[in-house]
Protein backbone atom coordinates (compact mmCIF):
# COMPACT_ATOMS: atom_id res chain seq x y z
CA UNK A 1 0.00 0.00 0.00
CA UNK A 2 3.03 2.27 -0.23
CA UNK A 3 2.93 5.15 2.20
CA UNK A 4 -0.79 5.01 2.63
CA UNK A 5 -1.78 4.28 6.23
CA UNK A 6 -4.22 1.44 6.48
CA UNK A 7 -6.93 2.07 9.03
CA UNK A 8 -9.61 0.00 10.62
CA UNK A 9 -12.59 2.29 11.11
CA UNK A 10 -15.05 0.05 12.90
CA UNK A 11 -14.84 -2.80 15.35
CA UNK A 12 -17.47 -4.62 17.35
CA UNK A 13 -17.09 -5.80 20.94
CA UNK A 14 -18.24 -9.30 21.74
CA UNK A 15 -18.50 -11.13 25.05
CA UNK A 16 -18.91 -14.90 24.88
CA UNK A 17 -20.21 -16.52 28.02
CA UNK A 18 -17.39 -18.49 29.58
CA UNK A 19 -15.21 -17.90 26.55
CA UNK A 20 -12.73 -15.43 25.12
CA UNK A 21 -13.48 -11.76 24.69
CA UNK A 22 -12.51 -10.64 21.21
CA UNK A 23 -13.75 -8.39 18.44
CA UNK A 24 -15.64 -9.46 15.33
CA UNK A 25 -12.34 -9.49 13.46
CA UNK A 26 -11.50 -12.87 15.05
CA UNK A 27 -12.64 -15.17 12.27
CA UNK A 28 -12.44 -13.22 9.03
CA UNK A 29 -9.93 -10.39 9.28
CA UNK A 30 -6.91 -10.99 7.01
CA UNK A 31 -4.77 -9.17 9.57
CA UNK A 32 -5.00 -12.20 11.83
CA UNK A 33 -2.39 -14.86 11.15
CA UNK A 34 -0.61 -17.69 12.91
CA UNK A 35 3.04 -17.37 13.90
CA UNK A 36 4.08 -20.93 13.18
CA UNK A 37 7.42 -20.60 14.94
CA UNK A 38 5.71 -19.59 18.18
CA UNK A 39 2.55 -21.62 17.61
CA UNK A 40 0.22 -18.73 18.43
CA UNK A 41 -2.25 -16.47 16.63
CA UNK A 42 -1.22 -12.86 16.00
CA UNK A 43 -3.63 -9.95 15.50
CA UNK A 44 -2.20 -6.89 13.76
CA UNK A 45 -3.25 -3.60 15.39
CA UNK A 46 -3.29 -0.74 12.89
CA UNK A 47 -3.08 3.03 13.45
CA UNK A 48 -6.34 4.23 14.96
CA UNK A 49 -7.30 0.70 16.00
CA UNK A 50 -8.22 -0.77 19.39
CA UNK A 51 -8.53 -4.43 20.35
CA UNK A 52 -9.46 -6.19 23.59
CA UNK A 53 -9.08 -9.92 24.15
CA UNK A 54 -8.88 -12.68 26.75
CA UNK A 55 -7.53 -15.18 24.22
CA UNK A 56 -4.03 -16.57 24.44
CA UNK A 57 -2.84 -14.68 21.37
CA UNK A 58 -0.49 -11.83 20.51
CA UNK A 59 -1.59 -8.29 19.66
CA UNK A 60 1.06 -6.82 17.38
CA UNK A 61 1.79 -3.36 16.02
CA UNK A 62 4.62 -1.25 14.61
CA UNK A 63 5.26 2.20 16.08
CA UNK A 64 7.21 5.23 14.96
CA UNK A 65 6.16 8.49 16.59
CA UNK A 66 2.79 6.89 17.40
CA UNK A 67 2.14 5.48 20.86
CA UNK A 68 0.50 2.20 21.84
CA UNK A 69 -0.79 1.66 25.36
CA UNK A 70 -1.33 -1.90 26.54
CA UNK A 71 -3.75 -2.21 29.45
CA UNK A 72 -3.93 -5.44 31.44
CA UNK A 73 -6.31 -6.60 34.18
CA UNK A 74 -4.53 -9.46 35.99
CA UNK A 75 -7.55 -10.78 37.91
CA UNK A 76 -9.71 -11.33 34.84
CA UNK A 77 -6.61 -11.94 32.67
CA UNK A 78 -8.01 -9.53 30.14
CA UNK A 79 -6.03 -7.01 28.11
CA UNK A 80 -6.14 -4.66 25.18
CA UNK A 81 -4.06 -2.38 22.99
CA UNK A 82 -4.62 0.88 21.16
CA UNK A 83 -2.46 2.73 18.62
CA UNK A 84 -2.85 6.49 18.38
CA UNK A 85 -1.12 8.93 16.05
CA UNK A 86 -1.60 12.27 17.83
CA UNK A 87 -2.30 13.45 21.37
CA UNK A 88 -5.57 14.96 22.55
CA UNK A 89 -8.57 14.99 20.26
CA UNK A 90 -11.55 17.30 19.97
CA UNK A 91 -14.89 16.25 21.46
CA UNK A 92 -16.46 17.12 18.11
CA UNK A 93 -14.98 13.99 16.50
CA UNK A 94 -15.86 11.53 19.26
CA UNK A 95 -18.53 9.79 17.17
CA UNK A 96 -16.49 9.71 13.96
CA UNK A 97 -14.21 7.10 12.44
CA UNK A 98 -11.25 9.42 13.02
CA UNK A 99 -11.64 9.58 16.80
CA UNK A 100 -9.33 6.76 17.91
CA UNK A 101 -6.45 8.16 15.89
CA UNK A 102 -6.18 10.63 18.79
CA UNK A 103 -4.94 9.85 22.27
CA UNK A 104 -7.96 11.06 24.24
CA UNK A 105 -10.47 8.94 22.35
CA UNK A 106 -8.15 5.95 21.91
CA UNK A 107 -7.54 5.82 25.67
CA UNK A 108 -11.18 6.33 26.61
CA UNK A 109 -12.30 3.64 24.17
CA UNK A 110 -9.76 1.12 25.45
CA UNK A 111 -10.62 1.69 29.11
CA UNK A 112 -14.36 1.71 28.48
CA UNK A 113 -14.24 -1.54 26.52
CA UNK A 114 -12.18 -3.31 29.16
CA UNK A 115 -14.61 -2.24 31.88
CA UNK A 116 -17.63 -3.22 29.76
CA UNK A 117 -16.13 -6.67 29.37
CA UNK A 118 -15.55 -7.18 33.08
CA UNK A 119 -12.23 -5.54 33.97
CA UNK A 120 -11.98 -3.89 37.37
CA UNK A 121 -10.48 -0.45 36.72
CA UNK A 122 -8.47 -0.23 40.00
CA UNK A 123 -6.58 -3.36 38.91
CA UNK A 124 -5.61 -2.07 35.47
CA UNK A 125 -1.90 -1.86 34.67
CA UNK A 126 -0.43 0.09 31.77
CA UNK A 127 2.55 -0.48 29.51
CA UNK A 128 3.51 2.35 27.15
CA UNK A 129 5.47 2.05 23.92
CA UNK A 130 6.55 4.15 20.95
CA UNK A 131 6.86 7.91 20.65
CA UNK A 132 10.08 7.75 18.65
CA UNK A 133 11.72 10.74 16.99
CA UNK A 134 11.56 9.49 13.43
CA UNK A 135 12.67 12.52 11.43
CA UNK A 136 14.95 15.42 12.32
CA UNK A 137 12.31 17.86 11.13
CA UNK A 138 9.58 16.33 13.26
CA UNK A 139 8.01 18.72 15.75
CA UNK A 140 8.37 16.41 18.74
CA UNK A 141 5.19 14.52 17.87
CA UNK A 142 6.57 11.41 19.56
CA UNK A 143 7.34 13.23 22.80
CA UNK A 144 3.93 14.90 22.76
CA UNK A 145 2.31 11.47 22.43
CA UNK A 146 4.39 10.09 25.30
CA UNK A 147 3.57 13.05 27.54
CA UNK A 148 -0.12 12.77 26.73
CA UNK A 149 -0.25 9.06 27.55
CA UNK A 150 1.60 9.61 30.83
CA UNK A 151 -0.66 12.47 31.89
CA UNK A 152 -3.85 10.62 30.91
CA UNK A 153 -2.88 7.50 32.84
CA UNK A 154 -1.85 9.57 35.87
CA UNK A 155 -5.22 11.33 35.88
CA UNK A 156 -7.00 7.97 35.62
CA UNK A 157 -4.90 6.53 38.50
CA UNK A 158 -3.62 3.71 36.28
CA UNK A 159 -0.05 2.71 37.12
CA UNK A 160 2.53 2.47 34.35
CA UNK A 161 4.44 -0.71 35.16
CA UNK A 162 6.59 -0.91 32.03
CA UNK A 163 7.59 1.31 29.11
CA UNK A 164 9.92 1.61 26.16
CA UNK A 165 9.56 5.04 24.60
CA UNK A 166 11.33 7.83 22.74
CA UNK A 167 14.73 7.69 21.03
CA UNK A 168 15.40 7.70 17.30
CA UNK A 169 13.93 4.42 16.09
CA UNK A 170 10.68 2.59 15.56
CA UNK A 171 9.48 -0.45 17.45
CA UNK A 172 7.52 -3.61 16.84
CA UNK A 173 5.64 -4.83 19.88
CA UNK A 174 3.69 -7.97 20.69
CA UNK A 175 1.37 -8.10 23.71
CA UNK A 176 -0.23 -11.20 25.20
CA UNK A 177 -3.54 -10.13 26.79
CA UNK A 178 -3.72 -13.25 28.96
CA UNK A 179 -0.27 -13.02 30.58
CA UNK A 180 0.22 -9.27 30.23
CA UNK A 181 3.72 -9.84 28.82
CA UNK A 182 5.09 -7.63 26.07
CA UNK A 183 7.91 -8.32 23.61
CA UNK A 184 9.67 -5.38 21.95
CA UNK A 185 11.87 -5.35 18.87
CA UNK A 186 13.67 -2.13 17.97
CA UNK A 187 13.79 -1.49 14.24
CA UNK A 188 16.51 0.33 12.28
CA UNK A 189 16.67 4.09 12.71
CA UNK A 190 15.77 6.39 9.84
CA UNK A 191 18.44 8.82 10.97
CA UNK A 192 21.29 8.82 13.43
CA UNK A 193 22.16 5.90 15.68
CA UNK A 194 19.52 3.57 17.01
CA UNK A 195 21.83 2.08 19.55
CA UNK A 196 22.91 5.21 21.37
CA UNK A 197 21.87 6.58 24.68
CA UNK A 198 18.79 8.54 25.61
CA UNK A 199 17.72 11.06 22.99
CA UNK A 200 18.50 14.51 24.35
CA UNK A 201 15.23 15.75 22.85
CA UNK A 202 13.35 13.39 25.13
CA UNK A 203 15.14 13.54 28.49
CA UNK A 204 12.46 11.64 30.38
CA UNK A 205 12.72 8.61 28.10
CA UNK A 206 13.03 5.32 29.95
CA UNK A 207 13.96 1.93 28.56
CA UNK A 208 12.38 -0.91 30.51
CA UNK A 209 13.97 -3.46 28.23
CA UNK A 210 17.59 -2.66 28.97
CA UNK A 211 17.11 -1.84 32.64
CA UNK A 212 15.01 -4.76 33.79
CA UNK A 213 13.84 -6.74 30.78
CA UNK A 214 15.03 -10.08 29.50
CA UNK A 215 16.59 -10.39 26.08
CA UNK A 216 15.24 -13.03 23.74
CA UNK A 217 17.19 -12.79 20.49
CA UNK A 218 16.08 -9.68 18.57
CA UNK A 219 13.03 -9.48 20.83
CA UNK A 220 13.23 -8.16 24.38
CA UNK A 221 10.74 -8.93 27.14
CA UNK A 222 9.25 -5.82 28.74
CA UNK A 223 7.27 -6.78 31.78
Amino acid sequence: MGNKVREVYTWIRELQSGGPVVTERRAKDPLRFTDKAMGIDVVQILPGDCYVSSRDELLSTVLGSCVAVCLYEPVRRLGGMNHFLLPGGSDSIVATAEATRYGKHAMNELIRTLIDLGADKPFLEAKVFGGGTMFTSEQDVGQRNISYADEFLKNENIAVVSRDVGLSFSRKIRFNPVSGKVMVKRLPSLHGSAGGGVDRKTPDTTDCCSSKGRRNGPWRMCG
